[in-house]
């Protein structure tokens, strides 16, 4: 394996004794300068003294904010108005609504740290005003709650439950219930894992926007768990803090980093400290002084693992908080209609409490205000990121009185986290709320899953889903600038568009010289900052004082001159205010200045036209004069400086802060066409061209002629005429490499420099296009495929834009200059030196990267399989017409074949591929491949020009369209197979109206989205992407399962799983099963796991075939014709590989289908209608406030039904218990009656209107099912749905049928096919989903759950006291066989609902007012009930009128006074004054230090995602340490989770709960008493 050399030791090898590689690494870390401490700090208690104040924000410097915030803050940081001294000094006063942040702290949300082993004692105090500031006293108003309670729920940590007087079943100190103002609390937690968990308020848990309550404010915080033994520090400080502690240094030290405040002028207190976050107060006790987002980690004791991707080691800290539905005042709200076709540009989505929406950023320009005031040739999403014309992301700057900007909070002046190249860095991004799934991505640096996962196994990252209210932690792979040691920008967003162009986006900033906060950054309308020539500051942007980690080499000093080495960016020859320039090196031949082309350009004032504007749907933006000026290819002087400082292979000598001399390293690579500064390729790398054009064509994407008629995609550039401006169908660009390949690909813009306005989108610009990519290693600088930050603008430009550049700059009034050799830059002819504008062909662009090894710890190389890439200039605009790709790293030695040819694949590009012959056979045997790209958001009109779900009006970017979804550019809407138009009138009246139909290629045809075709017997790979835009999605695969993390054998197996835009997602199916029964093929269906996936066509077949002579029933045609065999020894025979030619293994499996031997179990489970069993004949969700179905169906065990006839027993969802390795039966019996219409009512949850038909036109289906996950069985007779060319599986009224599953895997013969046996696997939990209407069954109640024990467990009852019922209960006690034992809790989410209210359900429960997408709408409920909060308000004696019933059942509990027994129930244990109503959904109950295991999913459901966490306790999300987001699992359609509490049951009082506050308003909450 080829590595940059590094600044950190190297470890010691894995396999020496303990005790010699703590010697070797003592010695290590003191030879490289990492000085071992000289005793890590003790495990004691940390004091923070922590108060809720109201906060104004400014989320950004073009005027956004949000004047009713909230936030927590160390007292130290809070001001008292009377007295003027902060909350911590003698003689100031805490009184609610007479407090204010210092002014010179900025609002950001606060961070409490402490280490592993410690204990944090929060002292809490409610400095809230007693009635909203701004609002009417007695009720809410402006979309905010009234409610002025507030507490501190902390997630995913455990209360100090024996600290003496310390009562965990007050529910005031589990969080549970809020404080009023002036009141306080204490809360003692116990610091047990690593981490960073999220804590919120839950005193107004509901209101405002989006329902969000006080989080949507800002009541939120982050605690950063430390290694033990670590001292933390400061990490971005003011340039007069950094110089105290430097003052204070002694010896050869070149910090102190002990330093205090000396007189206070710089903290306001005497001998606080001025970087360590924490002050000794003697006897194990330290106090919280600082809550800085961002931290230096050192001096904890520190061991290897012996693997050299990861890094332990001292670290700099970034905490990142995501949180959405923001409360803001818009700025330039009058010309961006935020409300309407402007509301993808508004401030709605922030980082911190800071928010860089693209709406104001282009106002502001347009307007010719801000910092970008004169850029004429700033047009859209182009210069959205640049920092060169905005300045950085949130910036707070104020109008002085004289009327002069001054820039704010120099140690924190915007969303930027500072580092210096080759720092070891750990992200700790968390989740607020309250309403989105998101998916962080990072730029330019990866991680694994697993934090710290030393073997390699793990999944290898750079983009993760998060749910509301989790938080991961996870170390940077290599360094903080990767393998390459770049330097620059990285930016890191949301990757959901409508979320990043909302501002959801900031960036990381890796430095090459040193930062002493003395120097400033050029800003359009701050002044020009530090002169790179001269090292002279006038005016300029703040750029904060960054504290070197102890250990590492310093940065060099910054140098001036024409050739020195001033650092990052002022080496960029880019002009405030306005677009920097391509990167040097970056054109092809004929696209620098020449006969046809204009070559690499800065334009530094213009004149231009601009379109109507957002409400006209008109964005254009047109040069009419140009002042160009043209900037050498082989870079400027400064530039080709900077890449010499970078390419010197031996480093610069420097030395440590405790005086010991090191090298500061560098890439060390010569400046490279696409890597200028940090070239990612080793000498000895294979090297491989892409020739690439991007072009526009009408893409059809279904049997119905829906088409794109403005689809933008990448094809070869030897394929362009045979794709651009066609109307045809196509794949997406999925092209490969090998692991280890360096890729030159060389990129050419084929595509209009405008979008066309149409029903969906305004007319927008697009003069630029790029290829942003992820996982593999480049120049974050020049091929980063972006313009973010201070980097280049790495863009490949449209013709029609160039043409337009060279029109503006020779037209009267522009002008034409040229920078010389010399760096200076003169005036020239622009007729002489400008190309002819009409003779400007299509600019092409070249980048460079590595798709490096991906070794493990056995020295395998794993590859980095599939790698998502896009545009990132026109993201919000084109990416959802399709411009999405992924490069496929495939193992070293691999041929890729044509699947239907079986000949070399052509240019290495397709969607299949036959990969054979890698040189690591062992790690990576032959398989087929299947590439799937899945989207939302697509941009569809019929075949007679009727644009499909089109917005009420065309957005300046898309926010409120959703629909349809594709899968590799193609759809098949479940409307249009159940009517001949999708029009309720053109509903078939046969068998093609029965939803249980739907996937049945028998009745429909087989579907026009992919049908993957493979061999029995073959080994099957399918890598799949997410390209666009906003949906999240649950992709599963019937009678299939996969390892979780691909290359990790141990790790559990799924049967569904999360991918949201950008992540990429291998499944290793490993060898197909043998097709049965004689049929000769056999189908899987696919899907992306929600109802409104499936609606909108999101789902296909994976076909396999028992050899080359099999019959393709629906074709007629051979399947030796229709694909070629992964092997050439595929014979013409009877089936198998070899054709039984080697047939010495006879089948383990019985004649039901399970291995030999197996325990059998029998179910007996029925369907039901509420109507025809439960007294009323309504299913009850919630018996206080009223809440049924009549039109629920249930599935039921036999032996139950009489009891719930009789009402004895509450109906639950089914629930089945077995063992691993057991044969399960179920008799399955439909008890629909066959003569009585399916109950069906009015008012189901709306599904996507992508036709006319609607929900509640559609039948539901006489004909049940019941499908399982994860378990083996014959997809021909027990998948219990009705799939492609598979025989009818389905229950009619009155009939039964058996299913037949084993509860383990099959191993099948390489050979011959044929079964050597089973294993059996305790899966956990397992959904179960009724298939045979997936349309309405599911959101009737027709769901259950298979629970996989471990192997030989017994089960007892809930009270333990014996067996009987315990295999069908949601409450159980496992037994297994060590004698271990564990509580078991099974809790299904259910959301989509139609719940009534009133006798016989005649009034339908309002849906959720606060979503704006399809899938917010109906009901969600747990286990058959729910527990909405507008239930449990008293009306009665409300402050406010207004506080009402309908308002509230409308949506809007903004008036009610929300009262602290909101949340708790009425049992006796709890404080008189703290006791509510009895709360209906799940009341689950443990004793303290019980082992307890919740078994959570959800069977169906829609695309709004939930997540899980026990309030007090934390967990291994999917049961694999230090994976994502301990002790908040991410629940959606198709997943079940195991959640086994870490150390049992903790005594208390605590909530579970759902993430979306929506979802806790709604009624997805409930109570865990630990008695």
């Amino acid at each position: 394996m080829t590595r940059p050399s590094s600044p950190l030791p190297q470890r010691p090898h894995a396999t020496r004794p303990l005790t010699a590689r703590l010697t070797l690494l003592a010695g290590l870390l003191m030879s490289a300068g990492w000085l071992a401490p000289a005793q890590a700090r003790p495990a004691g208690t940390v004091l923070a003294d922590v108060v809720a104040i109201d906060q104004p924000m400014v989320y950004n410097r073009f005027g956004s904010y949000n004047p009713y915030g909230m936030v927590y803050a160390l007292k130290r940081d809070v001001v008292d108005l009377d007295s003027g001294l902060t909350l911590d000094q003698p003689g100031a006063t805490a009184t609610p609504c007479r407090v204010a942040l210092r002014q010179d702290k900025r609002p950001r949300p606060l961070v409490l740290r402490g280490n592993v082993g410690d204990r944090l004692e929060v002292r809490f105090t409610n400095l809230l005003c007693n009635d909203a500031p701004g609002a009417d006293p007695v009720g809410g108003s402006q979309d905010r709650p009234a409610t002025r309670l507030a507490s501190m729920m902390f997630n995913g940590v455990s209360h100090d439950t024996t600290a003496t007087g310390y009562d965990s079943w007050d529910p005031r100190v589990t969080g549970i219930s809020g404080i009023a103002p002036g009141e306080g609390i204490t809360y003692r937690l116990l610091l047990e894992r690593e981490g960073a968990q999220i804590f919120h308020d839950n005193g107004a848990p509901a209101g405002g926007q989006a329902d969000g309550g006080s989080t949507v404010l800002g009541l939120f915080g982050s605690l950063n768990i430390e290694p033990a033994g670590a001292d933390v520090y400061r990490s971005e400080v003011s340039a007069a803090v950094l110089a105290a502690a430097r003052a204070q240094a002694t010896g050869t030290a070149w910090i102190n980093y002990e330093a205090v405040d000396r007189d206070g002028s710089l903290t306001g207190q005497v001998g606080r400290p001025l970087l360590n976050l924490h002050q000794s107060l003697g006897g194990g006790r330290w106090q919280l002084v600082h809550g800085d987002l961002n931290a230096v980690v050192q001096n904890q004791p520190v061991t290897s693992d012996g693997y050299a991707v990861t890094n332990e080691n001292w670290f700099r800290e970034f905490t990142v908080i995501l949180h959405d539905e923001l409360k803001t005042v818009q700025a330039y709200a009058d010309v961006l209609d935020p409300d309407g076709a402007g509301i993808g540009l508004r401030d709605g989505f922030g980082i911190n409490y800071g928010a860089s929406g693209l709406g104001s950023i282009v106002a502001a320009n347009r307007a010719g205000l801000g910092p970008a005031a004169s850029c004429a040739e700033c047009a859209l999403e182009d210069f959205f990121l640049t920092s060169w014309a905005n300045g950085d992301p949130a910036m707070v700057v104020q109008v002085q009185p004289d009327g002069t900007p001054a820039q704010r909070y120099p140690d924190d002046p915007g969303n930027v986290h500072h580092s210096y190249l080759g720092d070891p860095v750990k992200f700790r991004t968390l989740q607020a709320g309250v309403k989105e799934t998101h998916v962080f991505h990072l730029h330019a640096n990866q991680w694994f899953a697993k934090t710290g996962a030393g073997d390699g196994r793990s999944s290898y990252l750079d983009s993760q889903t998060l749910g509301p209210r989790q938080g991961m932690s996870f170390d940077i792979a290599y360094t903080g600038s990767n393998r390459n040691l770049a330097v620059g920008d990285a930016i890191f967003h949301c990757h959901m568009y409508p979320h990043f162009a909302q501002g959801m986006w900031g960036l990381w900033r890796v430095h090459d010289v040193l930062e002493d906060g003395t120097r400033r950054l050029p800003d359009g309308e701050l002044g020009p900052g530090t002169d790179p020539l001269t090292g002279q500051t006038r005016g300029g942007a703040f750029s904060p004082a960054l504290l070197p980690i102890r250990g590492t080499a310093l940065a060099p000093a910054p140098t001036y001159g024409t050739a020195a080495a001033p650092g990052f960016p002022f080496f960029v020859p880019g002009s405030a205010g306005h677009r920097p320039p391509q990167p040097p090196l970056d054109l092809s031949a004929d696209s620098q200045l020449g006969p046809t082309g204009l070559g690499r350009h800065v334009i530094n004032a213009g004149t231009r036209t601009l379109g109507a504007g957002v409400a006209a749907a008109d964005l254009s933006s047109h040069l009419k004069t140009a002042d160009l000026t043209l900037l050498p290819h082989q870079g400027t002087p400064l530039e080709r400086a900077a890449m010499d400082f970078h390419a010197r292979a031996g480093g610069h000598a420097s030395r440590t802060v405790d005086g010991t001399a090191a090298t500061f390293k560098v890439n060390g690579r010569p400046a490279a066409p696409g890597a200028p500064f940090a070239d990612p390729c080793p000498a000895t790398a294979p090297t491989r061209r892409y020739d690439v054009s991007a072009i526009q064509l009408d893409l059809i994407v279904n049997k119905a002629g829906w088409h794109d008629p403005q689809a933008r995609i990448n094809v070869l550039s030897s394929q362009v005429g045979e794709y651009e401006g066609k109307s045809r169908p196509a794949d997406p660009f999925f092209f490969r490499a090998h692991s280890g390949d360096c890729i030159n690909f060389f990129h050419t813009n084929r595509t209009p420099e405008v979008l066309l306005r149409d029903d969906f989108q305004a007319l927008v610009p697009t003069d630029t296009i790029s290829q942003h990519i992820h996982l593999v290693k480049f120049d974050v600088m020049a091929s980063d495929g972006g313009g973010n930050g201070w980097n280049y603008e790495d863009g490949t430009f449209a013709r029609g834009a160039l043409v337009e550049r060279a029109e503006a700059a020779l037209a009267p009034g522009g002008v034409v200059r040229q920078m010389g050799a010399d760096g200076l830059v003169r005036p020239v002819d622009g007729h002489a030196v400008l190309p002819e504008p009409a003779t400007i062909g299509y600019q092409t662009s070249v980048q460079r990267w590595w798709a490096d090894e991906l070794f493990d710890k056995n020295g395998r190389d794993r590859t980095l399989r599939t790698v998502f890439t896009h545009d990132h200039f026109g993201p919000s605009s084109i990416q959802q017409h399709g411009f999405y790709n992924a490069l496929v790293v495939e193992p070293k030695g691999t041929q890729w074949l044509d699947t239907r040819s079986g000949q070399p694949l052509a240019g290495g590009v397709g969607t299949e591929a036959l990969v054979r012959g890698a040189a690591d056979a062992q790690t990576h045997p032959d398989f087929r491949e299947f590439m799937l790209a899945s989207a939302d958001f697509a941009l569809l009109y019929t075949q007679d020009g009727r644009p499909v779900d089109p917005p009420a009006v065309p957005e300046a970017i898309s926010a409120r369209h959703h629909n349809p979804y594709l899968v590799n550019y193609k759809n098949e809407p479940l409307p249009l197979r159940l009517s001949s138009d999708g029009s309720r009138s053109g509903l078939y009246t046969d068998q093609r109206a029965d939803p249980a139909y739907l996937f049945s290629s028998k009745v429909h045809g087989d579907p026009y989205t992919p049908v993957l075709r493979a061999f029995e017997g073959e080994r099957v790979q399918v890598k799949m992407v997410h390209g666009a835009q906003e949906v999240q999605h649950v992709f599963t695969m019937h009678g299939q399962r996969w390892r979780r993390e691909v290359s990790d054998a141990s790790g559990p197996w799924v049967g569904a799983q999360e991918i949201g835009i950008s992540e990429h997602m291998e499944m290793d199916l490993g060898l197909l099963a043998k097709v049965t029964g004689g049929a000769r093929q056999m189908d899987h269906l696919f899907h992306y796991g929600s109802t409104d996936a499936l609606w909108n066509g999101a789902w296909g077949i994976l076909r396999t075939y028992a050899d080359a002579n099999a019959v393709d029933s629906l074709t007629g045609a051979l399947a030796g014709g229709l694909i070629q065999p992964l092997t050439n020894a595929l014979s013409s025979g009877t089936g198998g590989l070899l054709g039984g030619l080697i047939n010495t293994v006879s089948s383990a499996l019985g004649t039901n289908g399970c291995p030999i031997g197996s325990p059998a179990r029998t179910y007996n489970v029925e369907a039901w209608a509420a109507r025809d069993l439960l007294p009323g004949g309504a299913l009850v969700y919630n018996r206080r406030a009223g809440i049924t179905d009549p039109s629920a169906l249930m599935y039921v065990h036999a032996a139950d039904v009489a009891a719930l006839r009789a009402g004895t027993l509450r109906p639950e969802p089914l629930v089945m218990r077995a063992n691993a390795g057991d044969c399960i039966t179920v008799r399955l019996t439909n008890r629909l009656p066959a003569n009585l219409p399916v109950p069906d009512m009015p008012g189901d949850a709306a599904l996507p209107t992508v036709t006319s038909l609607r929900v509640d036109d559609v039948k539901p289906s006489r004909q049940i099912g019941l499908h399982a996950q994860l378990v083996h069985y014959d997809p021909r007779s027990s998948d219990s749905a009705n799939v492609g060319i598979n025989p009818e599986q389905l229950v009619a009224p009155g009939q039964s049928r058996n299913l037949v599953w084993y509860a383990g895997t099959i191993e099948w013969d390489l050979l011959n096919g044929t079964a050597k046996g089973g294993k059996p696997e305790a899966f956990g939990t397992i959904p179960l989903r009724a298939m045979s209407d997936v349309v309405k069954q599911g959101s009737q109640g027709l769901i259950g759950a298979l629970i996989v024990e471990p192997q030989g467990s017994t089960w007892l009852n809930a009270a333990g006291t014996g067996s009987t019922g315990a295999e069908r209960s949601t409450e159980a006690v496992i037994r297994k066989p060590d004698g271990s034992r564990y509580r078991e809790f099974v809790l299904h989410y259910q959301d989509g609902l139609n719940l009534r209210l009133g006798a016989g359900g005649a009034t339908a429960v309002p849906s959720a007012a606060y979503g704006d997408d399809s899938y917010d709408q109906g009901e969600r409920a747990l286990n058959y009930r729910t527990e909405p909060l507008w239930s449990r308000i008293d009306f009665n004696g409300q402050p406010s009128a207004d506080c009402t019933l309908a308002l509230a059942l409308a949506g809007d509990i903004n008036p009610c006074m929300l009262p602290a027994t909101l949340m708790t129930d009425d049992d006796s244990r709890l404080p008189s004054t703290l006791r509510g109503l009895p709360v209906e959904t799940p009341v689950f109950s443990a004793t303290a230090g019980e082992a307890v295991t919740f078994r959570v999913l959800q069977a169906d459901g829609r695309a709004r995602q939930h997540s899980f966490r026990v309030i007090g306790h934390s967990y291994a999300d999917l049961g694999i340490e230090r994976f994502i987001a301990p002790g908040a699992s991410l629940i959606a359609p198709g997943k079940g989770v195991t959640a086994s509490l870490y150390g049992g049951a903790k005594r208390g009082y605590w909530h579970y709960r759902d993430g979306p506050t929506p979802m806790i308003s709604s009624g997805v909450w409930g109570l865990f008493k630990v008695k």
